[in-house]
């Protein structure tokens, strides 16, 4: 499991008053997307590290 919070990796939501178009959904979800792959990277990083350490103890 990741060590610090995913909350800490992404930006604050912006706030909308009106609908969003399907543009901006479409902009959303790159940038989500964009936002979310480093926090995928780092907690591959740290489950192969754990992995790493729990094969040499065994």
């Amino acid at each position: 499991h990741p060590r610090q919070p995913l909350d800490l990796c992404l930006p604050s939501p912006v706030s909308v008053d009106q609908i969003p178009t399907a543009t901006d959904l479409s902009d959303y979800r790159k940038r989500l997307l964009a936002d979310l792959l480093p926090a995928y990277v780092t907690t591959r990083e740290l489950l192969d590290i754990s992995h790493q350490k729990q094969a040499t103890q065994y």
